[in-house]
Parts: C-alpha cells; sequence; structure tokens
C-alpha cells in the first residue's frame, strides 16, 4: 500500500517534470 502510493506519487513528479520540459 505504502509502495504504491509513493510509486504513484513518482509517477506525478515524473510528469510533471516531462510537462514543464
Amino acid at each position: 500500500s505504502v509502495m504504491r502510493s509513493w510509486s504513484h506519487r513518482v509517477v506525478a513528479l515524473n510528469l510533471s517534470e516531462k510537462a514543464l520540459e
């Protein structure tokens, strides 16, 4: 559960970075 939540956060950050680029 925690791992999944963390993974989701990482994905969101990755998408944010791609959007900024």
